[in-house]
């Protein structure tokens, strides 16, 4: 207050300032006052007298202010038409009270709109034909066009429809300079008439009502009442507990220990053996290739019909294929986990149960009640299953090793060699070579039995048999070997040295087991079968890699390249010193064979 009594500059500049606004505000309160007084007196000469302050919810509304909004609108049909009355009572500040904004707009404003339109439409001949007749003005007569556009200026003042008020203008603002024309943009909130955020709701809400829990609502678990519910055969108790233990065994964070639930494993196989009962054919058949079953998965209806309503049998069917596939999951799931790979391998009836369910599944002629997708997803678990316990697998039984033996073989990307290969595609377009890959090292290269058993199947039958069986172990060998030195080869076989050692594994069992006959290591060692070239390339590129690497120490890659060469000479002492007749390029890749096997005798002194 001091300083604003010893400044006098400085009040009357805040004098000055605020004198602008204060005029202003009595200029807008004369014109809403002026825009009232005419609005009654209207009414009033209509025979429609109306309230001077018309209220909503003991508010008053502006009426100068709706008048303003409704013209900017298009007059009030055009409101009526767009349902915009809401939009105007929101602008108003009375969201949601369009229908009462209307209603007052209709008994104060209404008429004195339409008439006040009327005189506008009828004058504005007239406006059009003066100012064509303006233009024709020179261009130094700035006096008289000065004058015109002042004639023309448009103000927002009312007027009675009856009057030349100046005022008139004022009121109804519809000047392009001033106003310029702007669409009423809306936002679409719906999609084909639906809410997306309340379906999206409702969806969630669906969602947490699903028929089983999750892992943390299944509380305290009687694994002893689950087994017994499985052995009970009833439908609802059997179907219960298994969802009970999917829900177990695909939680990660914590595994369920066998070792600790009593029976529980053999209630499962045995399970899965009775429903494998409903559904088993003869071992006659042939399995099909992995690729097949993915074709079939993808490209062609399924063969599976419902019709399980009209026959007792294909319900029974229907049921049996719904346990084996929840159990195979299960079982999958519970084999990550370390502890319980072993007893899982080591369980009665595994294997020969395994065998049955890839006969079912995986061969040309399965049954129509098995759809095609769900025969390749039985084929995923099995080939998962196998890779996890492979290590602790023990085959005594010629028919289990010849079909497991074949279902890994179905695996292998080709049944002959090509030149032109893609080993990233491959791995691609079938991830489940690593499995087949990691289970045929694991389960093959034990010593006994499965190594005799091994030797006892590739020597019966005829020579085309053989040749065709250890093709395709040594193509699922060497599928994902490089096939030419680059440094983008460098960085992948880098990535998947852990993969190439038990591919390496695979191919000296393959080349160990082939018979001395000498054609088909012929084959391999031909350019275009490509196995030998794949072998050399890899051991290139091992003396290229940056060690460690991979968890791979510099003893644990001298040893693989031992294995390598170990490998090669096998299959070059089978052949013997004449190089393979009918291949182009043969004899210089067979050279080639010679120099590496002498420079790996130099250099580690292996034979």
């Amino acid at each position: 207050m001091t300083s604003r009594s010893n400044n006098p500059k400085s009040h009357e500049r805040s004098i000055s300032e605020s004198q602008p606004s204060q005029d202003r505000a009595q200029k807008n309160r004369g014109v809403y006052e002026s825009f009232l007084k005419t609005i009654v007196e209207f009414n009033k000469k209509h025979n429609t007298p109306i309230q001077e302050q018309p209220q909503i919810d003991g508010r008053p509304l502006n009426l100068y202010t709706l008048y303003g909004y409704v013209l900017k609108a298009g007059g009030s049909e055009a409101v009526d038409e767009n349902a915009h009355w809401l939009h105007i009572a929101t602008a108003l500040g009375f969201p949601g009270q369009g229908h009462a904004v209307s209603d007052i707009h209709r008994r104060c404003l209404r008429e004195y709109e339409k008439e006040w339109l009327a005189k506008r439409r009828a004058s504005q001949p007239r406006l059009t034909q003066d100012l064509s007749d303006k233009t024709m003005v020179s261009s130094n007569d700035l006096a008289s066009s000065a004058s015109y556009s002042k004639e023309l200026r448009v103000s927002y003042t009312p007027e009675h429809p009856t009057t030349e008020s100046s005022n008139d203008d004022e009121i109804h603002g519809i000047a392009a300079a001033k106003n310029p024309y702007k669409p009423i943009r809306r936002t679409l909130d719906t999609f084909v008439g639906i809410n997306p955020h309340t379906a999206s709701m409702i969806g969630k809400d669906a969602t947490k009502l699903r028929p089983y829990p999750t892992f943390q609502e299944l509380g305290r678990l009687d694994i002893q009442g689950i087994a017994r519910s499985i052995e009970s055969y009833l439908p609802a108790e059997v179907g219960n507990a298994l969802d009970i233990l999917t829900v177990i065994a695909g939680d990660r964070r914590w595994g369920l220990p066998l070792i600790h639930c009593g029976d529980l494993l053999e209630v499962l196989v045995e399970c899965l053996s009775d429903s494998l009962a409903y559904i088993s054919c003869e071992n006659t058949c042939s399995i099909v290739k992995y690729s097949e079953l993915v074709f079939d998965a993808l490209h062609s209806s399924s063969r599976y019909k419902e019709s399980w309503l009209l026959s007792d049998t294909n319900f029974d069917h229907e049921s049996a294929v719904q346990r084996i596939m929840s159990i195979m999951t299960i079982l999958r799931n519970l084999a990550f986990t370390e502890i319980n790979q072993e007893p899982i391998a080591n369980t009665n009836q595994l294997l020969s149960t395994l065998s049955t369910g890839i006969i079912a599944f995986c061969t040309i002629e399965r049954t129509a009640v098995i759809p095609d997708t769900l025969a390749l997803d039985f084929a995923k678990d099995c080939v998962t299953l196998l890779s996890l316990i492979g290590g602790f697998v023990v085959l005594d039984d010629q028919e289990q090793f010849s079909v497991i033996f074949r279902f890994l073989l179905s695996f292998a990307p080709l049944s002959t060699p090509v030149t032109v290969y893609d080993v990233s595609a491959l791995l691609a377009l079938n991830p489940y070579l690593a499995p087949a890959i990691d289970a045929t090292a694991k389960i093959f290269s034990r010593d006994e039995p499965n190594r005799r058993l091994c030797e006892d199947f590739l020597s019966i039958g005829s020579s085309v048999h053989t040749w065709s069986h250890s093709t395709n172990l040594m193509m699922l060998a060497t599928a994902i070997l490089p096939n030419d030195l680059t440094d983008g080869s460098i960085h992948t076989i880098s990535k998947r040295l852990p993969l190439l050692q038990h591919s390496i594994i695979v191919a000296e069992f393959a080349a160990d087991m082939t018979p001395v006959s000498g054609e088909i290591p012929a084959r391999w060692t031909d350019e275009t079968m490509t196995c030998c070239l794949r072998l050399m390339v890899l051991w290139k590129s091992m003396s290229r890699i940056m060690l460690p690497v991979s968890g791979m120490t510099e003893t644990e890659s001298t040893a693989m390249k031992r294995r390598i060469i170990a490998v090669i000479n096998l299959l070059f002492s089978k052949t013997g010193s004449n190089a393979p007749v009918g291949a182009r390029g043969s004899k210089r890749l067979w050279s080639e064979l010679k120099t590496l096997i002498q420079f790996a005798e130099a250099e580690f002194a292996i034979f």
